[in-house]
């Protein structure tokens, strides 16, 4: 084994041990359910993060199922307003 093949492992733990968990607790204020889906997205984030070797998966997923959401969430409250319209 080489020195630069244990200095990959080492940031592989240091991404693990401190990068996710600051990832998770970027998001302690939304819901229950959003803390508990954020954790196996963290773990699917760092895993392609690490594949690819660059954070570009990770901020194309973050995009892609933010927007998802959002446009469900507008469209929930154009069906369903919980105001009424003046």
């Amino acid at each position: 084994m080489q020195a630069t093949d244990s200095l990959v492992y080492v940031f592989i733990y240091v991404l693990f041990l401190f990068a996710y968990p600051l990832y998770v607790l970027v998001h302690i204020f939304n819901s229950k359910k959003g803390i508990l889906a954020c954790i196996p997205f963290g773990l699917m984030v760092c895993f392609f993060s690490i594949t690819f070797n660059s954070s570009w998966p990770a901020i194309l997923l973050h995009i892609v199922f933010s927007s998802i959401y959002e446009l469900n969430f507008c469209r929930l409250n154009l069906i369903n307003p919980k105001t009424v319209k003046s």
